[in-house]
């Protein structure tokens, strides 16, 4: 903790002026100290002080290497080196060590002998060490409220005085306090605690908290009242590092108080621009005028202020002209993070951000142009809509101009697109709604480490080679049985199969050499669980946060059972409880009611994170398992091929078998995910029995909506007979059969699901 105090204490980072003095004062030298004013003495002793702070390191790393600098730029950075402070402070400092360092070498090189002397032989550096401890201990005191309120007010003034601290000391470690002090119309401050208040503000912000911003600014506005405050000081010195810092209360506070225009106030956001702070730049955006408004955006992007800049488009929005040309110059220079702030309102902004970058790949007749466009390629299509992106895409092929890079545009575009599709079902976009920003924003980089997309997609073709090869083995009578004792206790099927328990030992096996963005001991993967499981709809599960209430709400399923005034309802299966979904009931839910309109909206919050969970697994395996090997075993025996030539007749009996085949394909994948089988992996199982029954019948696996990314929480959300009815509206329309499309439903998830309801 950095200690500011006024000039008689011990600060670490009080502010430091260059001397003027054109001689050095030593100490103990009358003559030469009646050169040096008061203000340059006390600016000079500031020096002193921070090295008398940090003595045994000066002592320890040798003093002569200060002493000894050969130019302003080496005693900078000799300064810097003993003072020890961290790149944050440092940044905060720097400007006024430089001048600092250029007066002491140009004018008083000769004060440089003084350091050493005071530090070896002055005994008030162990004194002012001593008061500065104690004063810290006193303001960072758990108890310290309790202990002040026992003290009058004027006795912590005296205190705080006696001990080198000032009313920035209070400020930074008890704010609450020092608001109260500073409204006491009965406690007097000492004029001294003024006098370079601004100074000491002005390296303040370093160890302001965004949680005390509020309660400072409080005490801001409060100071600015008092006569001894020099406010153009406050705006010349303050401002800056608080708009830096982005701690927008403190910087309203002067701000607001001083200035009494908008236009003065508007000069700062060039400030706020410039460091991207955006929660100050919100302060002040809503003063700027509206014809001025292309103005503010080109602002933004030339200073790279990218928060600022998505805070624009998405509260003002953005013109097409406007939007392409701070796109195509952030294409050029290679800043996804701009493009993706001006594509904010784009209803798949990832794509509309891959076709800015898309042409400065050209020509594509080398190596590399082909690999960067299939890195863009595969986050485009990792992140956002297939429907949109492959519209965009093929769109921007036919606006190609020459015929050679067209075509080649178009190759590349088909094999990564055919890729894609191949290990998409298997990636199941595991990944948190509220990380999904951050993941874009870096889907450009090409680093192995941070390259999301890349990795997806090497896991995906890990997992497409496996669930081929079973797909062979099965063929040729492999799986008929487990091999392990534990696996061997399940229920076989109503005909005495095991093979859905032969493939799930094989998969928790390949799952347990393969783990990915989960951690767990491998046993879990091996382990069937005996125990019901517990999981809080919370982290990469948030997405099925605002779906449980509308099921609650609208499902008139048999087979799920709710208890609307505790806020919970169980899936059932066979009169069995098989997944309970809870949730503590909150102050504002009107008990025993079915609400819709305003009365659904306040109670949304019942199901969000982190009070909604499910109780996973609530029944014995053997409630579900025969029914799991029947079900499997009825996919198996269909036959899903349609000859070609076929009669309508016959293509219509084909639909219904198709049909009837994702019904079943739905009850296979709801009943292993409310089932639970394995301690760990058992979304793993769901995923890949589902590409195995379509990769079987030479179908292809459809892709998830990133509206519904996980399989796992879908089917231990829904009853089973909704689910069935709405299995295949979760996936990309795009990749199943077509006559089994529907059409998108606008909206967010919870209101297509409220719709699909309806």
């Amino acid at each position: 903790m950095s200690v500011i105090g006024r000039s008689d204490g011990s600060p670490d980072f009080s502010p430091i002026l260059p001397p003027k003095a054109e001689t050095p004062h030593v100490a103990g030298d009358q003559s030469q100290e009646k050169e040096l004013d008061s203000n340059q003495k006390i600016r000079f002793d500031h020096l002193v002080k921070i090295i008398l702070r940090r003595k045994d390191d000066f002592i320890r790393g040798g003093l002569n290497e200060i002493e000894n600098s050969q130019n302003p730029e080496q005693l900078k950075n000799n300064i810097f080196k003993f003072l020890k402070v961290d790149n944050f402070v440092k940044k905060a400092i720097t400007d006024d060590i430089t001048n600092l360092s250029v007066a002491l070498f140009t004018n008083n090189s000769k004060l440089l002998k003084t350091i050493p002397l005071i530090v070896e032989n002055n005994q008030k550096s162990l004194e002012i060490t001593e008061r500065s401890k104690k004063l810290e201990d006193f303001l960072k005191d758990p108890n310290f409220e309790v202990k002040a309120a026992s003290i009058p007010p004027q006795r912590i003034i005296q205190m705080l005085d006696s001990l080198g601290g000032g009313i920035l000391d209070l400020l930074a470690i008890q704010p609450k306090y020092a608001l109260g002090i500073l409204n006491n119309p009965n406690v007097k401050l000492p004029n001294h605690f003024f006098e370079y208040l601004a100074d000491d503000f002005a390296k303040f912000p370093v160890i302001i908290t965004k949680e005390k911003d509020k309660d400072v600014a409080a005490c801001l506005s409060v100071l600015f009242k008092n006569p001894a405050v020099n406010q153009k000081d406050f705006i010349d010195k303050v401002l800056t590092p608080l708009i830096k810092m982005d701690l927008p209360e403190c910087a309203w506070a002067v701000l607001d108080t001083p200035l009494k225009t908008d236009t003065d106030k508007l000069a700062f956001v060039n400030v706020a621009l410039e460091w991207d702070s955006l929660e100050c730049f919100k302060k002040l955006y809503h003063l700027w005028p509206a014809s001025g408004y292309d103005m503010l955006l080109d602002m933004a992007a030339d200073k790279g202020a990218v928060r600022c800049l998505e805070y624009c488009v998405e509260n003002r929005g953005i013109s097409e002209s406007q939007k392409k040309k701070i796109a195509e110059k952030a294409a050029k220079e290679g800043d996804a993070e701009m493009i993706l702030a001006v594509c904010k309102n784009d209803p798949d902004k990832i794509v509309k951000a891959g076709k800015y970058l898309f042409s400065q790949i050209s020509p594509l007749d080398t190596e590399e142009s082909h690999n960067q466009l299939i890195n863009i390629l595969k986050k485009v299509f990792r992140f956002s809509s297939l429907s949109n992106s492959k519209a965009v895409i093929e769109a921007y092929i036919k606006g190609i101009n020459s015929s050679s890079e067209q075509k080649a545009f178009q190759e590349i575009y088909a094999q990564t697109l055919a890729k894609y599709l191949q290990i998409a079902p298997f990636v199941a976009r595991y990944k948190k709604q509220s990380d999904l920003a951050d993941i874009q924003k870096v889907y450009l980089t090409s680093k192995p480490r941070h390259d999301i997309a890349q990795q997806d997609f090497e896991y995906g073709e890990y997992c497409f080679t496996q669930v081929d090869d079973m797909v062979w083995l099965y063929r040729y009578g492999m799986f008929k049985a487990p091999w392990k004792e534990n696996f061997k206790k399940l229920p076989p099927s109503s005909t005495g199969g095991r093979t859905v328990a032969a493939l799930v030992e094989h998969i928790s096996a390949l799952r347990s050499l393969k783990q990915t963005e989960r951690s767990a001991v491998d046993v879990d993967f091996h382990t069937l669980r005996v125990h019901s499981g517990l999981t809080q709809v919370a982290g990469r599960y948030e997405t099925a946060g605002p779906l449980l209430n509308v099921i609650l709400n609208h499902s008139k399923a048999e087979d799920l059972e709710s208890n609307f005034e505790n806020g919970s309802y169980a899936l059932l299966f066979n009169n069995h409880d098989i997944c309970k979904v809870q949730a503590a009931p909150t102050e504002n839910t009107p008990a025993g009611q079915k609400l819709s309109g305003a009365g659904m909206q306040a109670i949304y919050s019942r199901f969000d994170p982190p009070t909604a969970k499910w109780n996973h697994g609530a029944a014995d395996l053997a409630v579900t398992w025969t029914a799991v090997e029947d079900t499997f075993e009825d996919i198996m025996k269909m036959d899903l091929k349609l000859k070609p030539g076929a009669n309508e007749d016959e293509v219509k009996l084909h639909q219904e078998k198709l049909k009837l085949f994702y019904g079943k394909a739905a009850q296979l994948v709801w009943l292993i995910g409310n089932t639970q089988p394995l301690k760990r992996g058992s979304g793993t199982v769901a995923e890949w029995l589902l590409a195995f029954v379509h990769m079987h019948h030479g179908l292809k696996p459809p892709v998830l909506k990133l509206e519904f990314p996980q399989l796992d929480v879908l089917d231990i959300s829904f009853p089973l007979s909704d689910y069935k009815k709405m299995f295949t509206y979760f996936f990309e329309q795009g990749t199943l059969p077509a006559f089994m499309r529907r059409p998108d439903i606008p909206g967010s998830p919870r209101e297509q699901i409220q719709q699909l309801y309806q």
